[in-house]
């Protein structure tokens, strides 16, 4: 399998390639990704991901791929974070929503003066 995982490291690693038409995973089974469990993800942009692999009875990582291709509209590919990793983002939320009130609030308040 030409551009297939390769022991050399310093050679760059090629985990996908466009065959036909089609990407195909060059990943190893031992190397596979576990499928992750939720059925719905909310994006940043207070969008909607449902997960592929509860609408078809697959694992297989080229399968889900090849299946969220087909669904059409935007792919968003992903890892999950670590506890730490998730504490920190839980963290930075928390002050970034405290500057969203500040200022959405502040401008509520101010809007309210004026109307009175």
């Amino acid at each position: 399998m030409a551009g297939a995982l390769r022991d050399d490291l310093r050679r760059p690693t090629v985990f996908a390639t466009l065959t036909g038409g089609k990407i195909v995973l060059l990943v190893p089974p031992s190397m596979r990704p576990r499928i992750h469990a939720a059925a719905l993800a909310l994006a940043a942009d207070a969008s909607f991901l449902i997960n592929v692999a509860h609408l078809h009875n697959t694992q297989d990582p080229n399968e889900l791929l090849r299946l969220a291709v087909e669904q059409g509209g935007e792919l968003f590919i992903g890892v999950t974070l670590t506890g730490r990793e998730s504490r920190e983002v839980v963290r930075w939320l928390e002050g970034s929503a405290a500057e969203v009130v500040g200022h959405v609030g502040g401008r509520r308040l101010r809007r309210q003066r004026r109307a009175r």
